[in-house]
């Protein structure tokens, strides 16, 4: 029999794989069109309106194929306008959404395919397009590159490979109601179109949910989005996920661009503007760089909510240890809590980040005191990533992993999950710890980006 207590918690029935949000993308304003986020609302009820017209019904055990006659288009999110489509192939434009409407009446587990072709005039490498479930990311179609010979990493103003036009869903949880799934392309930041829709398979699986306990949700990365007095998206996110039942949220670090007193102010407005929803911090290397980063996100109210930046989030029937591993070693071995002595201003280099040997101990001592209570520990960087190409599309040629933390995490039975960001794409896998039990990684992608 298993040691590791995780085994008797269902992963997907806990849905703490995470929640990823999809921020529509932003324009500058134009004269003749409204601002995107200000058109949302009404746009989205209109692409609804519309979808509703044109339902399909999805049950366990069964499967349905949806061409994009089944959908309704959204040319322009700067526009108020909805037109049906009259072909079986669409194509998406950059700032476009394409939405079905499907019915379910019970719970169910969903997966299945998406068919799109990526524009061969627009091969740069990276996100193509997104794929959503009401507001959940469950597919990124990416476009594949490795880098010119005698080059170190991938140059994304050149062309990649052409990608294949089936790209697979992940699986995902539908409750009974109206769901809208929709395709559309890229944060605008990347400029250009989703390609040319040509069909979606949905599978319901015959497997019968669970019933949560509750949900939360993973953030990781936001620090673009509140870099820039913009931060409203984040606090909309928030006070979404609260209307849809999510009992909390945690960051996985990065949580502003600079650690700066500003920066801090929109992240802790943006939290205010969750409605209450519990959201919790996780310090990353760029939430580190002044003595002054921590000490003013430890000031948002219930944000680290022991007063400590690595501590211990009891929700039963889990466990969350959150760990701060941004800590700066200098050439002379000495760890600091700063990158920059003033502004952008180093006074000695730095050559390593991680928890120290106070948070090693620390998590040592944390993770002894109960062996039994399911857990999940958090960090902002990467756990483990094994070679090879990852499911967003990103390859890897060597395995990445934490190493001072792997070693005191698979000596722990009762860790059955870690969570993370930093590396700004999505990806899950398991290890194993050493009991030979498995333990779940999930990598989560920026937020906004």
């Amino acid at each position: 029999m298993s040691r590791n207590p995780g085994d008797r918690i269902s992963l997907m029935g806990l849905i703490v794989g995470s929640l990823a949000i999809a921020v529509l993308p932003t324009t500058a304003r134009a004269a003749e069109t409204v601002n995107p986020i200000e058109n949302w609302p009404d746009l989205k009820a209109l692409l609804h309106s519309e979808a509703d017209k044109r339902p399909v019904m999805l049950r366990r055990r069964a499967s349905v194929t949806l061409d994009a006659r089944n959908a309704v288009l959204a040319p322009d999110l700067s526009l108020l306008q909805v037109d049906p489509v009259k072909n079986p192939t669409v194509e998406v434009p950059a700032k476009g959404i394409l939405t079905f409407a499907v019915e379910v009446t019970e719970p169910m587990y969903v997966t299945g395919s998406v068919s799109i072709a990526a524009d061969p005039a627009d091969l740069r490498p990276g996100l193509w397009a997104l794929v959503l479930s009401d507001t959940t990311v469950v597919g990124a179609p990416m476009i594949y590159a490795v880098p010119q010979p005698g080059a170190k990493n991938i140059d994304f103003d050149l062309p990649g490979r052409m990608p294949p036009k089936k790209v697979p869903l992940r699986t995902w949880r539908l409750e009974p109601g109206r769901h809208y799934i929709s395709i559309a392309g890229p944060p605008q930041r990347v400029g250009r179109n989703a390609g040319t829709f040509e069909g979606i398979e949905l599978l319901g699986l015959e497997t019968v949910p669970e019933t949560p306990v509750y949900t939360f949700a993973q953030f990781s990365d936001p620090q673009y989005i509140v870099e820039y007095p913009i931060a409203t998206q984040l606090g909309k996110t928030f006070n979404a996920l609260r209307q849809e039942g999510v009992s909390f949220a945690v960051i996985a670090g990065d949580m502003t661009e600079n650690g700066l007193t500003e920066q801090h102010k929109w992240l802790s407005d943006a939290i205010s503007a969750g409605g209450g929803l519990p959201v919790y911090g996780c310090i990353g290397n760029h939430d580190s760089y002044y003595t002054t980063s921590r000490p003013e996100l430890l000031a948002i109210p219930g944000f680290f909510p022991t007063g400590k930046t690595n501590y211990v989030l009891n929700k039963p029937p889990l466990r969350f240890i959150i760990t701060d591993a941004a800590y700066w070693q200098t050439e002379e071995g000495k760890w600091v809590d700063y990158y920059f002595t003033s502004r952008f201003t180093k006074s000695e280099e730095m050559v390593a980040i991680g928890m120290g040997p106070e948070g090693l101990r620390w998590l040592t001592d944390t993770l002894a005191a109960d062996t039994t209570t399911p857990t999940i520990v958090v960090s902002h960087f990467i756990f483990s990533v094994s070679p090879g190409k990852t499911q967003c599309g990103y390859k890897l040629d060597k395995h990445v992993e934490q190493g001072e933390l792997q070693d005191i995490i698979k000596a722990a039975p009762n860790v059955f999950a870690t969570l993370n960001g930093h590396n700004h794409w999505n990806h899950v896998e398991t290890y194993q710890n050493n009991y030979g039990d498995d333990i779940t990684s999930h990598q989560g992608p920026p937020f906004g980006i």
